[in-house]
């Protein structure tokens, strides 16, 4: 049987993660054509974001994530961070830019495929 990892979070990290979840469904809504890809996109990113708001509720900051929100995560997370570095220079992408890049890290690392033995 097997188990999926589980991602320790600190709190700012989820309310950072909800904060994303709520600027790219924002994003699609507004910049992408309806397409039934962006309208699962959204359902898949709204989800996730309601497992985030949960998480915050309850306090909890060890999430074990399916693997459509694994998936989801790190579709979310690659295009916050392309987005942001398509940003202006300034101080502030530059620390956005790292604090997503951090996430993503410890997101492909805590969810990297193991070896089958």
């Amino acid at each position: 049987m097997h188990t999926a990892p589980a991602l320790r979070l600190t709190a700012a990290q989820i309310e950072q993660l909800s904060g994303y979840c709520a600027q790219y469904r924002s994003s699609l809504w507004q910049e992408e054509l309806p397409t039934p890809e962006r309208n699962l996109t959204l359902r898949r990113i709204q989800a996730l974001q309601g497992t985030l708001a949960k998480a915050q509720e309850q306090r909890e900051q060890t999430l074990v994530f399916s693997e459509e929100e694994q998936h989801t995560l790190k579709h979310l997370l690659s295009e916050t961070l392309r987005r942001a570095a398509r940003a202006p220079a300034s101080q502030q992408r530059t620390q956005q830019v790292a604090e997503i890049a951090e996430l993503r890290v410890l997101v492909e690392r805590t969810f990297r495929p193991t070896p089958m033995l």
